[in-house]
């Protein structure tokens, strides 16, 4: 069912935070250790045919994962565990979120890109985006290149780079300092207003997914 399944990352980077923040978080450590346990089970349960023992299991993990989250505990790994664990459930709609979640912390992340696009495949009736949306995916190219924090040290950073290479052009009448300062700054420019623009659509329209129970669909006219 999970094309790919990543669980020691999680691990290995939420008790390196726990750790870091001292004796208080004790309590979140085990719970992320029972959590982990659970899905363990859960998997194994799932795995030998056994699906009430699976289920009971995979929702102890996600309450545990869904706890960490509320404690303030937030990365692409904690986000992917717990999309797997849905997707295992059969709950695609909370899945898709939080693969989605993953994704703009980790966007070249190849298992959540590959488990995302897995769990879209089974949800029914498949929705084509429009026109107008697709074009726009097609020219947001940074987005898939990094989160919307680096993106935007990385476009001020080469923006800087570009005036300061204008700089010395200047004082040295160098051909080649000019030509570096234009692509600095026009890439500069452009991974900025990626951004912005990415951020205006998420604005006016904010990304959703339905997580509710099945809804029923009547033709006709109201």
């Amino acid at each position: 069912m999970v094309a790919r399944d990543r669980r020691g990352l999680v691990a290995f980077l939420l008790l390196g935070l726990l750790a870091a923040k001292g004796r208080a978080a004790a309590d979140d450590a085990r719970i992320l250790r029972e959590a982990l346990e659970a899905y363990d089970r859960g998997v194994a349960a799932q795995v030998a045919g056994r699906a009430d023992e699976a289920r009971r299991a995979l929702q102890e993990a996600a309450g545990g994962f869904e706890t960490l989250l509320e404690r303030g505990y937030r990365n692409a790994s904690l986000e992917y565990d717990l999309g797997n664990t849905y997707l295992r459930l059969d709950r695609l709609g909370l899945a898709i979120l939080h693969y989605r979640r993953a994704l703009r912390l980790a966007p070249r992340d190849a298992d959540v890109r590959a488990n995302l696009a897995l769990a879209r495949k089974q949800v029914v009736p498949q929705i084509e985006p429009s026109g107008r949306r697709a074009l726009l995916e097609r020219l947001l190219i940074f987005r898939d290149w990094a989160a919307a924090a680096v993106r935007w040290r990385t476009g001020l950073i080469v923006w800087t780079l570009g005036w300061l290479a204008a700089a010395i052009g200047l004082m040295r009448r160098g051909a080649g300092w000019g030509a570096a300062a234009t692509v600095c700054l026009l890439l500069g420019a452009a991974v900025q207003l990626e951004l912005l623009a990415d951020l205006h659509d998420q604005q006016r329209r904010p990304p959703a997914v339905v997580v509710g129970t099945p809804v029923e669909l009547r033709e006709g006219r109201g």
